[in-house]
């Protein structure tokens, strides 16, 4: 009777932990969590380690987090039943594919989520599954393979959906409105945005919920209305705080920082851009960091500064390319071009202008089956891209290479803007 107590009273904590955990009461869950690691049970010494480990991640404390998987893992491996010990093994690799993805190493995150949602579908553990087919997308995303990015996110929604798993359901929204802002789908991204947020404040899944504010703040930047992304940056930014989620308030204060750039307000875009990427270097937030040294770089550009301005350029494109994220890259690269031609290097500058081109190209590429690579260009900063390349060459003599930049867009606006710049240039 006394084991029996015992082992309700440690399943009890355990729930107890996840419920503290999602209200973002983060101390009192670990009390909870690390009771349940002290437990004599197998099951409940591997679980409350796993728990301690989430809670960790929860905070942005990776390194921790990882001290903490690793060692629920040598608990699951002294089990004697391959069945529990195959289910154990599941759990902690979808933990540490979460802190992978959190940092920015999107390979190893999308290899991790392919294995663990293969075994999670043997096993029959379809929450798992469709937490992993989740995370696969999310780097899919990142790494600019909008098709398969999709392909998962809407598997996951029609499942969700089926299931009544309302939650999941509008985390998968909230993902498909930042992919949906990533195409050029504006309204399709608003209406996926406002559904996810929706949906969370029904269910009271606040990550959900933050993520909706998260990408709606994208999707609000990149289709020109600052106003509307500072709202739902600054939302996102309160709950993210409240929930004392760290690894989620960095991305929020780097969009609440190209809000206010989109805005004119110089002076606060370079102190947000600043605060996320200091915190984001502080917690090994890589692809975070990359974007907000470009909002940082664009603002410096700016207000005059196109020395420093070149440093942060530099110093996104770098991470960017060692992450794979081809989106910040181009970014990267565009901020240069201001940066190098503001400072007289006309032959660098048209150099980075070829490689943003370049980079959006290569996203547009695979959407050209369905039609979708002109959608791409309805951003106002991509159409840029193409067209101060277009301007660069031909300031420098190269008439061909300009006509061909608009030629090979294939993209009315486009042409009717290079035609107005060039009468206008001709004045």
């Amino acid at each position: 009777h006394g084991l029996g107590d015992a082992r309700w009273e440690l399943s009890a904590r355990q729930s107890l932990g996840a419920a503290l955990l999602s209200l973002g009461r983060t101390a009192a869950a670990l009390e909870q969590f690390r009771q349940v690691a002290a437990g004599g049970n197998w099951w409940n010494r591997w679980q409350g380690t796993l728990s301690v480990g989430a809670v960790r991640e929860h905070r942005g404390e990776y390194r921790q987090a990882m001290a903490c998987f690793d060692t629920a893992l040598e608990i699951v491996e002294t089990g004697t039943d391959p069945a529990e010990v195959a289910e154990g093994r599941l759990y902690i690799r979808s933990n540490v594919a979460n802190v992978s993805l959190a940092c920015g190493d999107y390979r190893e995150a999308l290899r991790l989520a392919e294995s663990w949602g293969a075994d999670a579908s043997r096993l029959g553990r379809y929450d798992q599954y469709l937490e992993a087919q989740l995370t696969a997308a999310v780097c899919l995303l990142a790494l600019g393979k909008h098709r398969g990015s999709r392909t998962r996110l809407e598997r996951v929604l029609e499942h969700a959906r089926f299931l009544g798993d309302r939650g999941r359901e509008a985390t998968a929204r909230a993902w498909l409105c930042a992919l949906l802002a990533d195409l050029g789908h504006f309204d399709e991204a608003r209406r996926q945005g406002r559904d996810a947020l929706q949906a969370a404040l029904q269910t009271g899944c606040r990550r959900a919920g933050i993520f909706a504010h998260l990408h709606l703040a994208d999707a609000y930047v990149r289709s020109g209305a600052p106003g509307d992304a500072l709202y739902h940056a600054g939302q996102g930014l309160e709950a993210a705080r409240e929930l004392q989620a760290a690894g989620l308030e960095c991305p929020l204060q780097e969009r609440l920082a190209a809000a206010r750039l989109a805005g004119g307000a110089l002076p606060a875009a370079e102190a947000a851009a600043r605060e996320a990427l200091a915190r984001a270097r502080e917690l090994g937030l890589q692809h975070t960091a990359a974007s907000a040294a470009v909002v940082l770089a664009r603002a410096l550009l700016a207000a005059g500064r196109p020395d420093d301005a070149r440093g942060q350029a530099e110093a996104a494109l770098e991470t960017a390319r060692r992450i794979g994220t081809p989106e910040v890259a181009w970014r990267a690269h565009h901020a240069l071009v201001g940066a190098l031609a503001a400072t007289g290097e006309w032959e660098a500058a048209l150099g980075s202008a070829r490689q943003a081109v370049s980079l959006i190209e290569e996203l547009r590429q695979p959407l050209q089956a369905e039609g979708e690579e002109d959608a791409l260009l309805e951003e106002e900063d991509r159409l840029r891209a193409y067209l101060e390349l277009a301007l660069l060459a031909r300031r420098r003599g190269n008439t061909e290479e300009a006509d061909g930049v608009i030629e090979r867009a294939g993209w009315p606006p486009l042409a009717a803007r290079f035609a107005a710049a060039v009468r206008e240039e001709g004045r």
